[in-house]
């Protein structure tokens, strides 16, 4: 089983949309089983999944000092997948999060504030050598901000290929506990998750290949 947690020290930075989209985009492309774990006190993705009509990806409901052992659980069930979304805090529970995980998604918004704070998260990340990949999103079409950021990050670690836009799509879809990959397939929305979601999977792949 793999272990994707979703982490940024700024709130509304889309951790937990790109989180739930991950999940949905997994599951849907038959690299399931998936599980999703709400680490954020919030309970967004919660909410989300609340709303959501289909089973999959599964819920797991556990107190956090009780997540290891859910995991080995859910290894030995068969689980391929794990995604975390976590609070956009730098507290012990977030950072214990992050350590389970075999690669950290930092989304990260295409703005100086943005880029000011993900020098935080990419600093508690490097000190645990931890495995990170930036996601940019909400980007705006043609703006000069977004490769100028694609440029930054770049000389951190590893962006993304797929960069997410600043779509309705994600809202509409996020409120009725689904992905747009499911309410409209053939949308630019839907293409970026999948697109995101090859990336994840390659980022895994090539750590698998080089251990």
């Amino acid at each position: 089983m793999q272990i994707i947690a979703f982490n940024s020290q700024k709130g509304g930075s889309g951790k937990t949309t790109l989180c739930v989209n991950m999940a949905v985009a997994a599951t849907l492309a038959g690299d399931g089983p998936v599980v999703l774990f709400d680490g954020d006190t919030q309970g967004t993705a919660t909410g989300w999944h609340t709303r959501r009509h289909a089973d999959t990806p599964e819920l797991i409901d556990v107190p956090l000092p009780r997540l290891g052992a859910a995991l080995d659980v859910l290894r030995a069930r068969g689980v391929a997948w794990c995604f975390l979304d976590t609070a956009p805090s730098r507290s012990d529970d977030t950072l214990a999060l992050c350590q389970l995980a075999d690669l950290v998604v930092v989304p990260v918004i295409p703005s100086p504030a943005d880029l000011w704070s993900v020098t935080t998260t990419i600093g508690q990340l490097d000190r645990r050598s931890l495995r990170y990949l930036f996601a940019l999103n909400q980007c705006k079409p043609n703006a000069a901000a977004t490769a100028q950021t694609a440029a930054v990050l770049s000389e951190r670690g590893t962006v993304a290929r797929t960069f997410l836009g600043h779509r309705t799509g994600y809202a509409m879809a996020f409120v009725s506990g689904q992905s747009p990959a499911e309410i409209a397939p053939k949308s630019p929305a839907a293409e970026e998750v999948r697109g995101l979601w090859t990336d994840i999977r390659n980022a895994i792949n090539r750590k698998m290949e080089n251990a």
